[in-house]
């Protein structure tokens, strides 16, 4: 019997496959010939056949032999991912608390992993990337190409030299520069050296509608060294036809650029030799939903198992990156002038606190746009809410328009048409507005507070003969920001307003003025990271104004004396950010602590915050028994969250801080292996951990 056993063992090869199933984990197959790590293979389980990605190679089974299936096929349209993907897989896996199988169907095209794909047929060779091969039909773009000979400023060169001199090794590099001050530049010329050594170059931006900017900018500058089938554009907004085919051509090894969203940096690129993470403060780098990773620290360790440097970018770094700077962990490059003895744009502070609650123009801010309209300059009026008023209320009883089906308040929109909705910016619905009080029966109703849409009324009053172009959210959805943006680089708008998509990353030539309108509510944001983000707010869209000649800069605030907005107009970013860690330090919060937030979610609050309590029981009984867990982790109590309804589903949120990354993740493995079972069998909860939560 014992031979019978050894025979078999020897028979066969013996793997792990992960795909994606609601119990997680890997599972063992057998296969009579070798298969690569990194193959796609068809299997069998249970009733189903699936794709499932081998990710070890096993010296023997760990359950009885008998009990394994065999593999059924290879699917042989694509080499195997490499042995470095599948690390970055795993680490991501381990680190965010999450299965292999979730993870690789998180990252891998929907088409590449689906037995619906493949007609329940075996590989043949490739049918799923041929058919799409065969129906691809790309036409050559257009693209604007930028002048990129121009002399370099001897920070930029400086910068190049420590960047350069750090390939083939592992450096996280801050380049900290001032809007304006050359980074994609210097970017673009180190990743010059990394193509010529023969090595690929992966480039991140946190937002689609930045992409266009770069890649004109990236095709020009390596318009002589690779052709341009070499350089992807990959992000969720392209077609799942061409994300088949990129995600094949990187795989293939046909390509030496890629540019990207987060989503990138699971492209299976097979000889990088440089990251760069552009605005690496943005929050949009971190995902929210389903596989909550933060794209820029799977990047850092990317860049460390494979041995190679990683540039961090940004005007204004996140607290997390300043604080590995302060510690000598992270190499600081410094590009703290504008390019071309270009000053920086002059900020002025307009004390609104005595004025009218309706003023939405103060005289200082019109008579300053009206001076660019005489001299056919641009100005840009920021205001960060989409819709004409966030809230619209009675004045006689309070009532205020609410979502039946989320705990927020509707927004007031005007429709093309000039009729007025309600609008709930959480789960979609929208409703005619009433034309009296539900409450009281009042008639008189009114909007409360300011959106683009209102101002963009305002203005179109105070300047009738102006040019005025909205830009966010509403109006992208009928055109592509980069369509509307060519209009404000053609010089055929007097004034662009806008939210937060325009504040970061934009090269406006004509424009001279930044108007700053409502940015006081982010200061009393019961958020710690409030101040934090408004001051990075504020400097980004600070730097669009002026970047070819003289800017000006005028922000509306009931509270000048502020520390966001006096180290705004001195350009303090680094006093600034040096107090920020004091404060954060002397009250433990991250980086001087490390975090991890339970989300539970039901039809009613009481069965998410019920879930929460019972999970917190096993956490304290875990850290009760565990010395090296003793006074170094807390749990505090389940509570609803913020925004506790959305589409009447009720989430309650449950915090644990550790004093190390080490001893939070070991304590989370410990829970999650006690919990698992019963929170299967629990259908009425749905729930999700994530590591280093940005909103709490």
């Amino acid at each position: 019997m014992q031979n019978d056993q050894t025979e078999l063992l020897k028979s066969y090869y013996w793997l792990n496959v992960a795909f994606r199933v609601p119990m997680g984990g890997l599972f063992e197959y057998k296969s009579e010939s070798f298969i690569k790590l990194g193959s796609r293979v068809i299997v069998p389980f249970g009733k189903r056949t699936m794709i499932g990605i081998v990710v070890d190679h096993l010296i023997s089974p760990t359950i009885d032999p008998k009990y394994i299936k065999n593999i059924l096929d290879v699917i042989d349209d694509l080499p195997s991912l490499n042995e470095d993907w599948i690390r970055l897989i795993k680490f991501t896996a381990d680190y965010y608390q999450r299965s292999i199988g979730d993870v690789v169907y998180s990252v891998i095209p929907s088409p590449l992993r689906t037995i619906s794909s493949y007609n329940g047929k075996r590989s043949k060779g490739g049918p799923v990337v041929r058919a799409y091969e065969s129906k691809s039909g790309f036409s050559p773009k257009e693209y604007i190409y930028s002048n990129h000979n121009y002399e370099l400023e001897e920070q930029q060169k400086r910068a190049i030299e420590i960047i350069v001199s750090s390939l083939g090794e592992f450096k996280t590099i801050l380049v900290h520069g001032v809007t304006g001050s050359g980074k994609t530049e210097v970017y673009l010329r180190s990743a010059c050296h990394v193509l010529s050594m023969g090595k690929q170059v992966l480039f991140l931006v946190p937002e689609i509608n930045l992409t266009p900017q770069l890649e004109n900018a990236v095709r020009s500058h390596f318009a002589n060294i690779i052709s341009p089938e070499e350089i992807l554009v990959v992000h969720s907004g392209i077609s799942m036809q061409k994300r088949v085919l990129s995600w094949a051509m990187m795989q293939r090894s046909q390509v030496k650029v890629v540019l990207g969203t987060r989503m990138s940096i699971f492209s299976p690129l097979s000889n990088l030799g440089l990251i760069v993470i552009d605005e690496e403060h943005d929050i949009s780098y971190k995902q929210q939903s389903r596989l909550r990773y933060s794209a820029r620290d799977v990047a850092i360790w990317r860049a460390k198992d494979l041995g190679i440097p990683i540039l961090l970018g940004s005007a204004t770094p996140s607290l997390e990156t300043w604080n590995h700077v302060n510690n000598k962990k992270y190499l600081l490059v410094s590009l703290d002038k504008r390019i071309k003895n270009i000053c920086m744009p002059s900020i002025k502070l307009i004390n609104t606190a005595k004025l009218p609650y309706s003023t939405v123009l103060t005289k200082e801010l019109q008579e300053a746009i009206d001076l660019r309209l005489q001299r056919k300059e641009q100005s840009l009026i920021f205001i960060n809410r989409r819709g004409y008023a966030p809230v619209f209320h009675c004045y006689a009883c309070g009532w205020v328009s609410s979502c039946s089906r989320c705990s927020v308040f509707t927004v007031l929109h005007v429709l093309k048409d000039r009729s007025y909705r309600l609008q709930c910016h959480h789960c979609g619905l929208h409703s005619a507005i009433p034309r009296t009080c539900p409450i009281c029966g009042n008639q008189d109703l009114k909007a409360m507070g300011l959106g683009t849409q209102s101002v963009e009324e305002e203005l179109s009053l105070v300047f009738p003969q102006a040019k005025i172009l909205r830009i966010d959210s509403d109006t992208a959805r009928g055109s592509s920001v980069k369509d509307l943006l060519s209009d404000v680089n053609n010089g055929e708008i007097d004034i662009l307003i806008g939210t937060q998509m325009l504040s970061k990353g934009h090269n406006f030539t004509k424009v001279s003025l930044v108007g700053v309108i409502n940015s006081d509510s982010m200061i009393f944001s019961q958020d710690f990271r409030a101040s934090e983000r408004l001051f990075a707010q504020l400097m980004q869209v600070s730097g669009r104004s002026g970047r070819y000649s003289n800017g000006e800069v005028i922000i509306q605030t009931s509270f000048p004396d502020h520390s966001v907005y006096q180290s705004l107009v001195s350009n303090d970013y680094i006093g600034f950010a040096n107090n920020l860690l004091k404060e954060r330090k002397k009250t433990l919060l991250p980086p001087f602590s490390f975090q991890a937030l339970l989300t539970a979610e039901s039809k009613n609050i009481e069965t998410s915050i019920k879930f929460l309590e019972e999970s917190k029981f096993i956490i304290e009984g875990i850290t009760s028994k565990n010395l090296s867990y003793n006074n170094k982790i807390i749990c505090y109590d389940p509570l609803p969250a913020r925004v506790f309804r959305v589409a009447n589903i009720e989430k309650a949120q449950l915090l644990i801080e550790g004093h190390s990354r080490h001893i939070l993740l070991s304590l989370l493995r410990n829970w999650l292996s006690l919990s698992s079972i019963s929170f299967r069998k629990n259908n009425k909860v749905n729930w999700s951990i994530e590591i280093d939560p940005l909103e709490i």
